[in-house]
C-alpha cells in the first residue's frame, strides 16, 4: 500500500478552508480616488435586499421572538408592517452634528424620503473595509443621512471640504451605497474602475451581487445550525426552540422543519443551502431505514428547489455525530465502522448528485487521534486516503461533476486532526505550503466556513464574524481571488440567545 503523503487525487479534490483564524494579509496600500462626479439618482427604484418596489421581507429586527405563522396565510417569518414617519411612534430624526455643517438641514431637504429604507447587512457590511476616522467627524452628517435612510439627500450633499484621502474613499463609499439603495446598481459598476480603493471595489461586489452577477458572492444557509440549532453549550441545555419544533425527530417533523428552511431561504433572498444528510433526515435502526427516510425527505426538497429555485452549494455526510463514530470514520479502527461510513458517504454523494449541488465536503471532526500511544498514524493515513479514492471514483462513476472539497479544522474535536490546516490537507493530497492565503496562492480557495470563535472563551462558540478587521483580511482575499466558485459563503454560525 503505497504510503498517503505519496497519494495523487485528480483535480476534482480540492481544499476547502474554514476562515476561523484568518492570518493578515499584505498588498500594496490603497491608491486615493478623488471625488466622484456622479448625476443625481432618478427616482426610489428599490431597497439592496430587493428585487421590486419597495423593501424585501426580511426578519423582524425589533424583537426577539419569531412569528408562529398561525395567522391565515402567514408564514414563520412575516414582518409587522414597515414603520410610517409620519406616525408618532417614529422617533428616528437626524442627529445634530458637532461640526459645523456645510450640507442642508435634510428635514428641509426635497430629496427627503417620508419612508425610512432599510439597507440591511449587505450594505452595512461593505464599510469593512474603510479607515477609521480622526475627530472630528467629518462625515457625520453624511453617516446620519445614510442611516436614516435619507439616500438623495446623501447624495446631494458630497461636497464636503477638508478630506484626506482617506475620508474621501469613505464618502464614496457612502455615496455608492446610496446609489445602491436607489437601485442604480450599474451606476456603480460603471463608475468604479479597477484602481479604486479596496473599499469601493467590495461596493462595486455588491451591486454586482444585486444585479444578479450572484458568482462574486455565493452565500448559502447552512441548514444545521440555522434549523437544528437549540442555542446550547457544552455546559448547559439548550435555551431555544422555534415554532415549528415539536419536540420529535420524526419524519414529519423534519419536512415541517424543511418547508421553514425553504421559506426562511426564499424571503432572505438567499438561492443556495447546504446540509448534512443526517440534519435533515432523522436516523433509523438500519441502514435501509435511514436511507429511505432521507429518499423521502430529499424528495421534499426536490419540490420545494423547485419552486423557488434555489440549490445546493454542497452536501455532506454526518461522520461525526453518532457513537459508533467515536474513534473516527475513515480512520476507525472497527473495519465495521468504516464500511458504514463509505455506504452513508456513497448515499450522500447520490442525493447531493440528485438535488443538483455544485460541490460535496468532507469535515473529519474524527479523523485524528487523542493520543499517538494506542494510535497506528501510518494505518489511519494509509485508510484515509483508499476512503477519499474511492470517493474519487465513485463521483465519476454517478456522474456528480461538482467538486469535492476538504474543510480543515485543528482539534476539533480530536487533539489533532489528520485535516489540520490547508498547508497539511495540501500536503497530505500533494505537496507542500497556510490558511485562507495558502489556498489562494496556490489556487485552492474553494469555499469558506464562515464564522469565528470567542478569543476569551476556550471552546468553539460559531459566531457570526463581527470583527470588522478580521472580516476586511478575509474579504480582501476573496476580492484578490477573484471571488469564489465552485463554492461560496456558508455562515456555519449558531444563534445563541445571548448573544442576540
Amino acid at each position: 500500500m503505497a504510503p498517503a503523503q505519496q497519494l495523487q487525487l485528480p483535480p476534482p479534490l480540492v481544499v476547502w478552508h474554514a476562515a476561523s483564524s484568518p492570518r493578515s494579509v499584505h498588498g500594496p496600500p490603497l491608491r486615493p480616488r478623488p471625488a466622484p462626479k456622479l448625476p443625481p439618482a432618478r427616482g426610489h427604484a428599490a431597497s439592496p435586499l430587493g428585487t421590486g418596489p419597495g423593501p424585501p421581507s426580511r426578519l423582524a429586527s425589533t424583537s426577539s421572538s419569531v412569528t408562529s405563522g398561525a395567522a391565515a396565510g402567514a408564514g414563520y417569518f412575516d414582518l409587522p408592517p414597515v414603520v410610517d414617519s409620519s406616525s408618532s411612534t417614529y422617533a428616528l430624526k437626524p442627529i445634530p452634528s458637532p461640526v459645523a455643517a456645510t450640507s442642508a438641514d435634510p428635514s428641509r431637504d426635497s430629496a427627503w424620503e417620508p419612508k425610512r429604507k432599510r439597507t440591511g447587512p449587505l450594505v452595512a457590511a461593505v464599510f469593512c473595509c474603510t479607515a477609521a476616522m480622526a475627530s472630528p467627524d467629518l462625515l457625520f452628517n453624511l453617516w446620519n443621512l445614510f442611516y436614516l435612510g435619507a439616500y438623495q439627500a446623501a447624495i446631494n450633499n458630497i461636497d464636503i471640504p477638508g478630506l484626506d484621502a482617506d475620508a474621501a474613499a469613505e464618502r464614496d463609499a457612502i455615496v455608492f451605497c446610496s446609489y445602491i439603495a436607489l437601485g442604480s446598481y450599474q451606476l456603480v459598476i460603471s463608475e468604479i474602475d479597477s484602481s479604486a480603493a479596496t473599499s469601493l471595489q467590495a461596493v462595486k461586489l455588491l451591486a454586482l451581487y444585486l444585479t444578479g452577477d450572484k458568482d462574486w458572492m455565493r452565500f448559502s444557509v447552512a441548514f444545521w445550525h440555522t434549523f437544528c440549532g437549540t442555542s446550547a453549550d457544552p455546559f448547559g441545555a439548550p435555551t431555544m426552540t422555534w415554532p415549528w419544533e415539536d419536540g420529535t425527530n420524526s419524519l414529519a417533523m423534519a419536512k415541517r422543519r424543511m418547508r421553514a428552511h425553504f421559506e426562511f431561504m426564499e424571503k432572505l433572498g438567499v438561492n443556495k443551502w447546504c446540509f448534512h444528510d443526517r440534519d435533515i433526515a432523522p436516523d433509523g435502526k438500519t441502514l435501509e431505514e435511514t436511507n429511505s427516510n432521507l429518499d423521502e425527505i430529499v424528495q421534499l426538497a426536490k419540490q420545494l428547489q423547485g419552486e423557488t429555485n434555489i440549490k445546493p452549494l454542497w452536501g455532506t455526510a454526518q461522520l461525526f455525530m453518532h457513537p459508533r463514530y467515536m474513534h473516527g470514520a475513515a480512520t476507525s479502527p472497527e473495519v465495521k465502522v468504516y464500511a458504514y461510513a463509505a455506504a452513508q458517504v456513497k448515499k450522500a454523494l447520490e442525493v447531493t448528485h440528485y438535488l443538483g449541488g455544485e460541490n460535496y465536503v468532507f469535515w473529519g471532526g474524527r479523523e485524528g487521534y487523542q493520543t499517538l500511544l494506542n494510535t497506528d498514524m501510518k494505518r489511519e493515513l494509509d485508510h484515509l486516503a483508499n476512503f477519499l479514492q474511492a470517493a474519487v471514483d465513485y463521483k465519476k462513476k454517478i456522474g456528480f461533476n461538482g467538486t469535492l472539497l476538504i474543510e480543515p479544522k485543528p482539534q476539533e474535536p480530536t487533539k489533532h486532526q489528520y485535516d489540520w490546516d490547508v498547508a497539511t490537507t495540501f500536503a497530505f493530497l500533494q505537496n507542500c505550503h497556510h490558511e485562507l492565503e495558502t489556498a489562494r496562492i496556490n489556487g485552492l480557495l474553494g469555499n469558506i466556513d464562515a464564522n469565528t470563535g470567542d478569543p476569551q472563551v476556550g471552546w468553539d462558540t460559531d459566531q457570526f464574524m463581527t470583527d470588522i478587521a478580521e472580516a476586511t483580511l478575509v474579504m480582501s482575499s476573496v476580492v484578490k481571488n477573484g471571488g469564489l466558485a465552485p463554492g461560496g459563503f456558508n455562515f456555519d454560525a449558531k444563534l445563541s440567545v445571548p448573544f442576540v
